[in-house]
C-alpha cells in the first residue's frame, strides 16, 4: 500500500510530486516538484485548498480537495491509483467517497 501525505506550501495544499516541469521539452510531471491542488471550474476559474482549513467552510474545502485529487489522479502519471492519502496532520482522507 502506497501512502501519500499532502504537503503545505504558502498556506495551501500540494500533492508532494507530479508538478509540471516547465523546463522540460514536453512539460512532463516531475517526481521532484510538488503540484498545487486546486478545483478547476469552467472558464479557467479555480479554487485552491487552504491549510489549515477554516472550520466554517471545511465541508466546501474537503469537497474541493476531493475534486482536485480526482483530477490529479487522472492527469498525473506518478499518482498511484491505490494510494492512501493523508492530510498534513497525518489523518486519512477518503476522496473517493466525496467525488460524485
Amino acid at each position: 500500500m502506497t501512502v501519500v501525505r499532502l504537503i503545505v506550501k504558502n498556506n495551501a495544499l500540494y500533492f508532494p510530486f507530479g508538478g509540471i516541469d516547465h523546463d522540460s521539452e514536453d512539460f512532463r510531471c516531475s517526481p521532484e516538484l510538488p503540484s498545487l491542488l486546486s478545483r478547476l471550474y469552467g472558464a479557467g476559474d479555480y479554487d485552491t485548498i487552504p491549510w489549515p482549513m477554516p472550520k466554517r467552510s471545511r465541508a466546501t474545502h474537503l469537497k474541493n480537495l476531493a475534486c482536485a485529487l480526482f483530477d490529479e489522479r487522472e492527469t498525473n502519471d506518478l499518482f498511484p491509483s491505490d494510494a492512501v492519502i493523508e492530510l498534513p496532520d497525518g489523518s486519512r482522507f477518503d476522496f473517493d467517497s466525496l467525488v460524485a
